[in-house]
């Protein structure tokens, strides 16, 4: 949560909206926040971390919802980098080394696969929220970006 989204003690308070859980599948994004990190990342170690905030709408449903993506500048991880500057056409598949023009990335819009993830809250409940599983070439892509299809979590 950022500072710009809490409220004055005379603020109006308006009711909101609830969570929502995208289905899985795809869905369009645009990136509505970019913050540069250094963060511990499991197996990664410490490395500098891209935090995108993005809106997403599910291509199936139309449901909207915003779902929040570690993106780590690592080797080991570096196909995900390939496959979001794919994504919001800043280079093509098949492209070489690039380098990303992190300037740009808010605002940017392309394409990713959204999953469930589930997991324990503190109060021991399960619960469920979204993750981007992929993201994806072009606005007529139905499947992967080339063959960058290693799944690591994050």
């Amino acid at each position: 949560m950022s500072e710009n989204e809490a409220f004055g003690w005379d603020d109006e308070v308006e009711e909101g909206s609830g969570f929502v859980l995208l289905p899985e599948g795809p869905a369009r994004f645009t990136v509505t926040k970019f913050e540069r990190a250094r963060k511990a990342m499991g197996k990664l170690g410490t490395c500098n971390v891209a935090m995108l905030t993005l809106e997403c709408t599910s291509e199936d449903t139309g449901d909207k919802a915003t779902v929040t993506c570690n993106l780590p500048l690592h080797r080991v991880v570096q196909f995900k980098i390939f496959q979001f500057f794919t994504a919001i056409g800043q280079r093509k598949h098949g492209d070489g080394a690039f380098v990303p023009n992190w300037a740009e990335v808010p605002g940017a819009s392309g394409r990713c696969e959204i999953s469930t993830r589930e997991w324990v809250g503190k109060d021991g409940a399960k619960k469920e929220s979204n993750d981007v599983s992929k993201f994806l070439e072009g606005p007529s892509a139905a499947g992967d970006v080339g063959d960058d299809d290693d799944e690591l979590e994050f």
